[in-house]
């Protein structure tokens, strides 16, 4: 069964926002569209603004998934913004990008040969973009799917507190991916020398705060704990523990952390509270979400 393509649109004009809508729920790879508030073209991206495009997210994804904590989830996670040019956009990055491939759009401005000025051209240029960017995540996805369900040792399910400085890195390589159109054989060699350059102790990938990160290889050896909606954790915490980059990946998959007499011993969980192990404590694992336990 395909998974459900789900996309997350920010920043579409007042004018065009209904017909834009309209013509892209007609895209044959398009289950679901998650709007937020619309945004004049003058109007910039705000925090408020990408958290409450977060929530509109999370309340869509609530309606198609199973509450079981066990089950993977069947969609996959596209957001699409309209560009302001101004660098506003990070913030959207900042709040997707860990548990969406996100793309840009532009809207068409005027040259000195031609107008752009109806709405119906407005929204078929921006559709154009979207449609290409729509194409490339599912060639795109197939990738990072196979990475995430079928490869334990795979870089893309580092835990982005935990793991630490090194996690921009990976997130960079498949944003920037994702932003560019880069052609899936170019994607895939750039994966795989991210992962050449990170810091690994031989086998594992190594953080910042020294600990390998030892993942579950066999799914029956994996018992981690994704939290769900009724578990009093952030919406955050719910989505990162069950999507990376837009694919879905199992919600069991943990690391195994060894800690030595003198390790590190206080980690940032997933919500924002640290958490703190005594010095009897020989390993603790770390989920992806950067769920401590």
């Amino acid at each position: 069964m395909k998974p459900t393509v789900l996309v997350a649109l920010a920043g579409l004009p007042h004018e065009i926002w209904e017909s834009f809508v309209t013509k892209l729920n007609g895209h044959e790879r398009v289950q679901r569209i998650l709007t937020s508030p619309k945004l004049s073209r003058h109007e910039i991206y705000t925090s408020k603004y990408a958290d409450d495009l977060y929530d509109k997210v999370a309340a869509g994804i609530r309606t198609i998934t199973p509450r079981d904590r066990r089950e993977i989830w069947a969609c996959n996670l596209v957001t699409l913004y309209v560009s302001k040019g101004d660098g506003s956009e990070r913030v959207l990055l900042n709040r997707l990008g860990v548990e969406s491939l996100v793309y840009p759009l532009r809207l068409p401005v005027q040259s000195s040969t031609a107008m752009v000025s109806s709405t119906s051209q407005v929204t078929n240029v921006l559709f154009d973009q979207a449609k290409e960017a729509v194409d490339h995540s599912t060639r795109m996805l197939k990738v990072i799917s196979r990475e995430v369900k079928d490869n334990s040792r795979t870089m893309l399910l580092l835990p982005e507190k935990n793991y630490g400085k090194d996690f921009a890195s990976i997130s960079r390589c498949v944003q920037c991916a994702a932003a560019l159109r880069t052609e899936i054989p170019d994607f895939i060699d750039k994966l795989r020398e991210i992962a050449r350059k990170l810091r690994t102790d031989g086998r594992h990938y190594k953080g910042d705060n020294g600990l390998s990160f030892v993942p579950t290889i066999k799914a029956r050896g994996r018992h981690g704990n994704s939290p769900t909606w009724d578990d009093g954790h952030a919406t955050s915490c719910v989505i990162r523990g069950r999507l990376r980059f837009g694919a879905p990946f199992d919600p069991k998959f943990h690391y195994d952390c060894r800690l030595s007499r003198d390790a590190h011993r206080q980690f940032p969980n997933c919500h924002g509270k640290d958490r703190h192990f005594g010095r009897k404590k020989t390993h603790v694992n770390i989920a992806p979400n950067d769920n401590v336990r």
